[in-house]
């Protein structure tokens, strides 16, 4: 019984020691074991595809969003520069009429 014990001190040991080596090395949290997940890999189902499809959609609504919103601040800052550029004209005009 006695050396019974002393194997499953020794093996706690071993854990404990192996433990500080991962937290050393930074592969170890208060949760446990960082990396992949040990479980096995599924196959995909239907659903899997359909949230992998709304994603894509999703992505492609934001770009699009995205560049109407920079056209759109583009084109309105031409316009403020067409009516400086007229409204220029037009001042340049009356003044030199005078």
């Amino acid at each position: 019984q006695r050396h019974e014990e002393d194997q499953i001190l020794a093996r706690e040991q071993d854990i404990k020691r192996r433990i500080r080596e991962l937290q050393r090395v930074g592969k170890w949290t208060d949760r446990g074991l960082l990396g992949p997940s040990c479980d096995p890999r599924r196959n995909k189902t239907h659903w899997d595809y359909l949230l992998e499809e709304m994603e894509d959609r999703y992505r492609a609504l934001m770009d699009d969003r995205t560049r109407r919103q920079t056209t759109a601040g583009t084109c309105g800052k031409r316009v403020q520069q067409w009516h400086k550029a007229r409204q220029a004209a037009e001042s340049k005009k009356v003044k030199d009429e005078e």
